[in-house]
């Protein structure tokens, strides 16, 4: 039930990582947030913590009508963790996106999500560096 993502702000050059971000009704509009959370973000490269605020933030504003059930705020859920999702930390649907903060290269993996580029599905858990991906038909 849903389309559950996970998704994380991270710095590979200083070794850090911000919370995880969860959407239960969000998977589908992951490389939305990600590219609203970069245009936002873009002159200010290498803060996790402020990117992770503005990631909640792009969440809330992506629920859209909260009078729904895919737009209620309980849909979203923030944990800390003490490592980088990988493809065990995937909750299924969407997948887990991994944001580096420091050149705004993206991670899809774990799910339907999908390289732009890609002419055939990736493997379960192929970390894929683009900015941009799309969807791929989800199982019924």
């Amino acid at each position: 039930m849903g389309d559950r993502v996970v998704m994380q702000c991270h710095s590979r050059a200083q070794n850090v990582h911000g919370p995880a971000v969860y959407g239960h009704w969000l998977g589908s509009e992951a490389p939305k947030i990600v590219a609203a959370l970069i245009k936002r973000m873009q002159p200010r490269r290498g803060d996790v913590d402020y990117a992770s605020a503005r990631l909640v933030q792009e969440f809330t504003l992506a629920q859209g009508d909260h009078t729904t059930p895919s737009g209620s705020c309980m849909g979203i859920g923030l944990w800390n963790v003490d490592h980088l999702l990988t493809p065990d930390d995937s909750h299924g649907d969407a997948g887990c996106v991994l944001i580096n903060v420091d050149d705004w290269t993206v991670q899809y993996f774990g799910g339907y999500l999908l390289p732009q580029r890609a002419s055939r599905p990736w493997p379960h858990g192929h970390a894929v560096h683009l900015a941009v991906a799309v969807l791929r038909d989800r199982p019924h």
